[in-house]
């Protein structure tokens, strides 16, 4: 800090931090920062005047850790991009100077003369002037060129102490001819003041604008057009070159343009659609409901497949239409079977498909409420509710129900067609009978089955045949017979006799 005081005397002071060095302040006439023993620290130089003439004073800054010039900047693209010469490097890292804080000074020449003249020495690297870089903390640079071509190059990062080492230069050619970073591909577009238009390209491309300078690290580039403009994305490919798409971007007078969008939701689901904002004239049209908003955004609640359009107008020839497709997502449940009888601790498995997330209520009694086949083991009776979600969150529900029986008990469905599921009808949950006979007879009143064999019933069962042919699907009717321990009379499902149904 130097300059003059209220009392018009002179102030010259070295500021670090909150502490602060008094230097010489009379008869200063000027004084300068700078390396001048290129030791990475900077030093002081002040020209005194007095009555035997002028003197020179340097004041050597001597810190006990070196400070070390950055590193080189690294991996250089140069590209030419119409009437533009395009540079990028990325940024080195320093010891001391936060990489962010770095500046970088450009040397450019053409075959014919030089485009951007360095503040250092192309043959050693040293700084001929104690100042940041020309080109600032900015890696990249847009040069307009009158005659595209293949250009020379040297870069060099400065960091805060202005110190720079002669290896920290990176230097190279490149542009039209040079064949180093040719890989451009080239799309024209035309679109509307105001416009905002998606850029799509590789995840960790940079986006780059003739009008604008950087804009962006993204796949995806929401780009709102003002004038007409060229933007490009940069995707780096090895050390030194890149693959670069170029979007020309027009704006005529008068254009007419009209997009599909199709859009998976849920049913219920509420959704915001919007413009862009300053939009002389704005409609919204259902297909299924009419007009719908003329406000820049819309609430639109999903119940049914629908195409939502917006129209928009600057009033001048610039008209655009986008339709929006709205298709309702919806899992298919496939449940296995929706009803399942087991003895009291005992377990099944419940199974349904078709989905990306599931999740059972009530969990109790399940090895697993989150899968699609989990063990249900159920103390008592229970009815559970799956819902089942798609991959972009729309459910659906169905229900199982396990009766969990504490006395013996036949199902009264069964399903003989060789699945290897429920293919035979049996009796479970049978303990010590004595006199035991089981009998099944079709609607005519005709034995298609009968036993009294107690393991036959129970391990066995009726498979739906009698005397070797398939029996025709339909309902059939059941006796059972028998004492239990304690004298007690056997019942199956609480009861003598009953029905089952043959499904084929």
């Amino acid at each position: 800090m130097f300059g003059l005081l209220a009392a018009n005397d002179t102030l010259n002071l070295n500021l670090r931090n909150n502490d602060a060095d008094t230097l010489v302040h009379k008869n200063v006439v000027t004084q300068r920062f700078g390396d001048f023993d290129r030791d990475g620290d900077l030093d002081l130089l002040q020209l005194l005047s007095s009555t035997n003439g002028n003197g020179i004073v340097l004041y050597e800054n001597v810190n006990s850790v070196k400070n070390l010039p950055p590193g080189r900047p690294f991996n250089p693209v140069v590209a030419t991009i119409f009437n533009r010469l395009f540079m990028y490097w990325e940024k080195p890292e320093d010891d001391h100077t936060p990489v962010a804080s770095l500046t970088y000074d450009v040397s450019l020449q053409s075959t014919e003369k030089d485009l951007v003249t360095g503040q250092f020495d192309l043959f050693n690297g040293r700084r001929l002037l104690v100042s940041h870089g020309n080109n600032g903390t900015t890696n990249y640079a847009l040069i307009r060129m009158k005659q595209p071509g293949s250009v020379n190059f040297s870069i060099q990062a400065v960091d805060n102490a202005f110190h720079a080492g002669p290896d920290g230069v990176c230097s190279g050619s490149g542009g039209a001819g040079s064949g180093a970073c040719s890989d451009i591909e080239t799309v024209n577009i035309e679109a509307c003041k105001n416009e905002i238009i998606s850029l799509i390209a590789d995840a960790g491309a940079l986006w780059f604008s003739f009008a604008e300078g950087f804009l962006a690290e993204t796949s995806m580039l929401n780009f709102n057009v003002q004038q007409a403009d060229t933007v490009f994305s940069m995707l780096q490919q090895g050390s030194a070159c890149a693959f670069i798409k170029v979007y020309t971007i027009n704006t005529p007078p008068t254009l007419t343009k009209i997009s599909d969008t199709i859009d998976y939701v849920c049913e219920g689901d509420l959704l915001r659609l919007e413009v862009e904002p300053d939009w002389p004239q704005v409609e919204w049209i259902s297909a299924s409901k009419g007009f719908l908003s003329n406000e820049d955004t819309l609430q639109y609640v999903v119940s049914l497949p629908d195409t939502v359009k917006v129209k928009l107008s600057d009033g001048m020839g610039c008209n655009i239409q986008r339709n929006t497709i709205l298709q309702i997502s919806k899992p298919v449940i496939d449940v296995a079977h929706d009803a399942y009888q087991i003895m009291k601790g005992e377990s099944v498995h419940l199974s349904v498909t078709e989905g990306a997330a599931y999740s059972w209520i009530p969990a109790s009694g399940l090895s697993d409420p989150h899968t699609s086949n989990p063990i249900a083991s159920p103390l008592r009776t229970t009815e559970y509710l799956v819902t089942v979600k798609d991959s972009i969150g729309c459910s659906a529900a169905a229900q199982i129900i396990v009766v969990v029986e504490e006395t013996a008990f036949i199902p009264n469905l069964f399903t003989p067609n060789q699945d290897g599921k429920n293919d035979a009808l049996k009796i479970y949950g049978l303990g010590q009978v004595t006199n035991f006979s089981f009998s099944i007879y079709n609607r005519g009143g005709n034995p298609v089955y009968d036993t009294k064999d107690i393991s036959e019933a129970v391990n066995n069962g009726w498979n739906g045949t009698a005397r070797g042919i398939q029996q025709p699907a339909g309902v059939y009717y059941w006796m059972v017979n028998g004492e239990t321990g304690g004298g007690k009379r056997l019942q199956l499902n609480g009861k003598n006799s009953g029905s089952i149904v043959l499904v084929r």
